[in-house]
């Protein structure tokens, strides 16, 4: 939910960005396709005449000026740009993709050449025409092939791709390895054992609890982040939100028998077995602090989220460990990962050439699946930098690019700089990469105000041991209906 975390809860490679900033070049022409009309596919290895014609474009990912290591990665970056196309002009300004302010700045033209935003944006930019259609840049070099086809189903519209994938998570299950040991849920090698489904799960938090004295399962309820979570929860009882029609809109569908029960089991977590968390009223902020001091056994989360123990709370990583979501223990249950993300989009009054110069600088950036010298040493300088901070450095959760050949490559450059036990997220990466973990993506309809309206939710049954969990759901389906739906299903306004 990345749109309700910020972008300070980076998944992999998203990058840093914090103001506006209009293009460093107008456009030459109006351009709603980056169709090439008739030049030469782009070639990552041909040097340009220095000569040639300057093309200014300006991109988003400017470090802070407390961040010292990114600013000595840009300073590259850019000095390899200069040397490698001396005839492109790259401007690195700060660019947060802030929900509340995006349209104003589209609509007035301030959007720098290549900006980065979150999957969950992809209707509501794509369908007002914010986002370069790429389709023909993404064929001349090569990546339409080699693109995860989870991915490029968010960013493509009626065969026609609008944004480049950058990175990427499916949620998962995050467990305290420390605190298994102590309750003796380790097998004989010492790497802990996962349970099966929900009532295997809330049996392990109450013997972690009583061995260690700590409770052991945390859900946030706060900032949109206990509806993000209740959504993956209650994927995994067989639920589902957002019903699409023949006739083209969406009903509300999460009262379901399926839903109720994830709801009920969330409830018995607090009152039943008595997991959950102390603090009911709060975010993700609360997890990482806890599961930083070994506190905390049992939550859900991306592989990423593991980096917020350690650069706020000076955890240890190599007390972690991951596997997939555990299914719902009713007969609809299932092992469903959330997936999200991040991807680059090109503003709409950019040139062909200077999307083809933003294509070149993404590559000089190592987030192609292109991995040159360069960019292999790019994804190593990446690697040490985080090694360096103490943040996950090994697991890569679901890969961009599914080319094979690309993902040894980019194993064997970060290799050295690995900092856990890859086997304790075995269970975890091995299904992202092999294909084999089912994925379920955002709600495509006003995501965020559902997570808010489900936020309620899940403060309520967390608070209240006499909260209805049907009733809840049921009133809660009815304001979303009237509230949002309705609204989009009358097409009075576009998400």
């Amino acid at each position: 939910m990345k749109k309700a975390l910020s972008l300070a809860l980076a998944l992999v490679m998203v990058f840093a960005l914090a103001a506006c900033t209009a293009p460093a070049a107008p456009a030459k022409e109006p351009a709603q396709s980056a169709q090439a009309n008739g030049d030469q596919p782009a070639d990552s290895n041909a040097v340009p005449d220095a000569q040639g014609e300057i093309i200014e474009i300006s991109v988003r990912g400017k470090p802070k000026e407390t961040d010292v290591a990114g600013k000595e990665i840009l300073e590259k970056r850019l000095n390899d740009m200069a040397v490698k196309y001396p005839n492109i002009k790259v401007e690195v300004v700060d660019f947060p993709y802030d929900v509340n302010t995006f349209l104003p700045k589209a609509a007035a033209g301030q959007l720098p050449t290549l900006y980065n935003t979150y999957f969950t944006e992809a209707n509501k930019i794509i369908s007002q025409g914010f986002s370069m259609d790429i389709t023909d840049l993404m064929k001349d070099w090569g990546y339409d092939s080699k693109v995860n086809p989870a991915y490029l189903e968010m960013i493509s519209r009626d065969g026609r791709i609008y944004g480049l994938p950058v990175s990427g998570y499916a949620m998962g299950m995050w467990y305290s390895n420390e605190l298994f040991k102590q309750a003796g849920l380790v097998d004989a090698d010492g790497y802990p054992t996962l349970p099966k489904n929900s009532d295997e799960l809330a049996q392990m938090a109450v013997k972690i609890k009583e061995a260690t004295g700590s409770k052991t399962y945390f859900f946030p309820t706060q900032n949109n982040q206990g509806g993000w979570y209740f959504s993956q929860l209650a994927w995994s009882f067989g639920g589902e939100f957002e019903q699409y029609n023949e006739d083209g809109t969406y009903t509300a569908i999460f009262n379901s028998p399926e839903v109720v029960m994830a709801l009920q089991w969330l409830k018995d977590m607090r009152w039943t077995y008595d997991v959950v968390q102390d603090n009911i009223l709060c975010d993700m902020t609360e997890m990482h602090k806890l599961f930083a001091i070994d506190q905390m056994a049992i939550s859900q989360s991306p592989h990423d989220q593991l980096n917020g123990s350690v650069t706020s709370y000076n955890g240890d990583v190599t007390h972690y460990a991951m596997g997939p979501i555990v299914p719902g223990a009713n007969d609809k249950g299932r092992s469903v990962g959330l997936l999200g993300g991040t991807f680059e989009c090109i503003a709409p009054n950019a040139t062909y050439e200077q999307a083809d110069a933003c294509f070149k600088w993404l590559e000089n950036e190592g987030i192609t699946p292109n991995l040159t010298e360069e960019t292999l040493q790019s994804l190593k300088d990446s690697a040490k930098v985080d090694n360096e901070n103490g943040k996950l450095v090994g697991v890569l959760g679901i890969p961009t690019w599914t080319d094979p050949e690309y993902l040894s490559k980019r194993k064997e450059a970060i290799a050295e700089y690995v900092n856990v036990d890859l086997k304790m997220f075995d269970p975890y990466t091995t299904v992202c990469e092999n294909g084999e973990y089912e994925l379920h993506a955002e709600h495509p309809v006003y995501c965020q105000e559902l997570y808010k309206i489900l936020d309620s939710c899940v403060q309520a049954v967390l608070t209240d041991k006499n909260a209805d969990p049907q009733a809840l759901l049921d009133k809660a389906v009815d304001d979303f209906q009237r509230d949002y739906l309705d609204k989009a299903n009358a097409g009075s306004e576009v998400q």
